[in-house]
């Protein structure tokens, strides 16, 4: 996973997806294949699947933050607003000091607040 993490931060987020496909083969369901995975369809604008390695990588391990911020960032982009903001309230819960999250968060509100 390492080569396709290196080729999404060269913006080649096609080339990207393939090598974390390839690792997902050769073990499936590791969260953090999964993870990367999501984060190049994420790039790549393909949401829904995006949307669906995020929650599964996050029942896999819940405790990491970034997951629901990444799901977060998804579900805002796809307009589905409300469960960005449930997964940024969480992730504020689980580490009130990040401001990114707050700053998303507040965002996410004013989004709700627009739509209504």
């Amino acid at each position: 996973t390492n080569k396709g993490e290196a080729l999404r931060g060269l913006g080649r987020a096609d080339e990207a997806l393939a090598c974390f496909e390839a690792a997902l083969a050769l073990q499936p369901g590791r969260a953090d294949y999964l993870y990367n995975r999501a984060n190049a369809l994420f790039d790549l604008h393909r949401l829904s699947e995006a949307i669906s390695d995020f929650q599964e990588a996050l029942r896999q391990a819940p405790q990491v933050r970034q997951i629901r911020i990444n799901l977060a960032a998804a579900h805002v982009r796809n307009n589905e607003v409300r469960e960005a903001v449930a997964h940024l309230e969480e992730a504020g819960r689980m580490d009130p000091s990040d401001p990114l999250v707050w700053m998303n968060l507040g965002a996410a509100h004013d989004a709700l607040r627009e739509s209504s």
